[in-house]
């Protein structure tokens, strides 16, 4: 036996030694951009339309964060882009859509947050028996825009556009849709807008907000004062009211409560700071918020309800944030097809990581 091995060891080390020459370290993928391609043909033109040209101005809080896509399973999710830049591509697709316009104004589009973004949905009883799934993929536009129109002393503000585009299927098959519906939206809802309803404005009114948006205090530092915040507004200013609290973990986040009873007797905290992190309240616990740049994230329930927001209201699943969850489904979902763990899943909560709106409040 021992005469046996003797001779086998060293082939093996040899045979060890020689594939190790052969491979080959692994390159790195460099990940690219996913362009947006959006073709205007003649049919596609907006009719009649008053505006000798669109201007686009990009005055979001972060002009190089438009979402990203997933095209392999297995490598990371792709920006999307647009060639030559948002401003210029958007701009000139603009204008390629308005054409010849019969009037001498000019169209003014202040672009305040262009947001692609992939969920899912519930589909109908028919699409569910079809397909053995009751969810399914969406993709989503959110687009904040404020419309001017030129005049002779300055401009006039003819409205705001906030607005979600939807449509089924992943996005790498509808950003160029969704893009397009955009433009002519935007268009089409400019001439349809009652002149009454103008704003007039300065030419210096108007340099002012073209300068880019004023970033609100509690983007503009990584220090936040230890407090309560009663609104999202005091949130925004980084001015929590100094109420004196407490909070432990829980199940799901954190608790709060305040040490003096008599401060409330009903808690409509927005969120708290405890002088390093920031939470959020949503339903009966609060949430961690992660900064990320000009961003802020949450990981929470896949339907939540912010207290104390503007215009408070339940966020439904359509607009999550994309994630793979509908590559990779849930096992408990599976098996409750066989009504094996129907009450199991109940006690599974499924979490979500969603985007604070810096502009309302909300979560997407």
């Amino acid at each position: 036996m021992s005469y046996v091995l003797k001779i086998l060891i060293p082939f093996i080390l040899f045979s060890n030694t020689l594939s190790a020459q052969k491979k080959k370290p692994k390159e790195q993928r460099i990940v690219q951009p996913f362009y947006i391609e959006v073709k205007v043909s003649k049919k596609d033109l907006i009719a009649a339309t008053n505006y000798n040209k669109v201007v686009l101005y990009d005055c979001r809080i972060d002009s190089f964060s438009m979402g990203s896509v997933w095209l392999e399973i297995q490598s990371p999710p792709q920006e999307l882009r647009f060639m030559g830049g948002t401003l210029n591509y958007l701009q000139g697709k603009f204008n390629a859509l308005a054409g010849e316009g019969l009037g001498q104004e000019t169209l003014y589009v202040i672009l305040k947050d262009l947001d692609y973004k992939e969920g899912i949905t519930q589909a109908g009883w028919f699409g569910s028996a079809i397909s053995g799934s009751s969810e399914k993929i969406t993709s989503n536009l959110h687009y904040n825009a404020d419309l001017y129109l030129s005049a002779k002393n300055g401009v006039q503000k003819i409205g705001n556009i906030d607005t979600v585009f939807t449509a089924m299927r992943w996005m790498p098959d509808n950003a160029a849709k969704l893009t397009e519906r955009m433009l002519k939206y935007t268009l089409t809802s400019a001439q349809a807008i009652d002149s009454a309803v103008f704003e007039n404005l300065t030419t210096a009114q108007f340099e002012t907000i073209t300068s880019g948006p004023a970033l609100p205090p509690v983007l503009l530092t990584k220090e936040h004062p230890k407090g309560i915040f009663f609104s999202f507004e005091q949130f925004l200013n980084n001015a929590p009211i100094n109420t004196p609290f407490e909070y432990k973990p829980a199940k799901f986040g954190v608790t709060m409560r305040y040490k003096d009873p008599a401060d409330t007797t009903e808690d409509i905290a927005w969120g708290f700071s405890d002088a390093i992190n920031m939470y959020i309240h949503i339903d009966s616990f609060y949430y961690r918020l992660d900064p990320s740049g000009k961003h802020f994230y949450v990981t929470a329930p896949e339907t939540v309800e912010i207290i104390n927001r503007l215009g408070s209201k339940a966020v439904s699943k359509a607009m999550n944030v994309a994630s793979l969850y509908f590559i990779y489904t849930n096992p408990f979902k599976i098996f409750s097809l066989f009504g094996l763990t129907k009450k199991m899943h109940k006690w599974v909560p499924e979490l979500k990581t969603y985007e604070l709106d810096i502009y309302n409040g909300g979560l997407r």
